[in-house]
């Protein structure tokens, strides 16, 4: 194990994002599990060696039988748990599985209730990060990376090429957008 990984936290989910309406996925919990009846992310913790990423994508799978293409982006995360947000396609109906005892898909800000408490403070959040109506996470996750999104175009491609992960990546995002191009 690296020793970066002892600081990830050892559980990680997602709340679901369809590219095709717009609307946010979640799940409800199940009353054989621990918070019954709130909505939450689909997701658990993490097995040895795994990484958030694949944590996610893992625990995705197993509570609604999704396995299809799909972006993460973080949204949150403290020492317990790592929220992200995972755009997929197009909306889906997710298989029935004990954990879980409904799932619902929402316009944004509609978010179903009672919600579980950390989800909640997540997705307060979310209304600033994604306020700008564009593909969720970008304007919020160049934000949380410290990229300045007033910048210049040389300014973001120079904080581009003296930066390395996310960071890197989102000042490159945004040079592009503000460039005209696609991605």
């Amino acid at each position: 194990m690296r020793a970066r990984e002892f600081d990830q936290p050892p559980a990680a989910g997602c709340v679901l994002y369809a590219e095709d309406t717009g609307r946010w996925g979640f799940q409800q919990r199940s009353d054989s599990v621990t918070d019954p009846g709130v909505w939450s992310t689909w997701g658990g913790g993490r097995e040895p060696g795994e990484t958030l990423a694949q944590c996610v994508r893992r625990e995705l799978a197993e509570e609604s039988g999704y396995q299809g293409e799909m972006v993460l982006e973080p949204m949150g995360s403290n020492s317990d748990y790592a929220t992200f947000v995972a755009r997929v396609p197009r909306e889906f109906e997710p298989r029935a599985n004990a954990e879980i005892k409904d799932y619902c898909w929402v316009n944004p800000g509609q978010w179903p209730q009672p919600l579980h408490p950390d989800l909640a403070h997540v997705l307060n959040s979310l209304n600033e990060n994604f306020a700008d109506g564009k593909n969720p996470g970008r304007k919020g996750l160049a934000k949380r990376m410290g990229v300045p999104t007033k910048a210049s175009i040389s300014k973001l491609r120079q904080i581009a090429k003296s930066s390395s992960g996310e960071k890197r990546r989102m000042a490159h995002w945004m040079a592009n957008m503000k460039a005209g191009k696609k991605k």
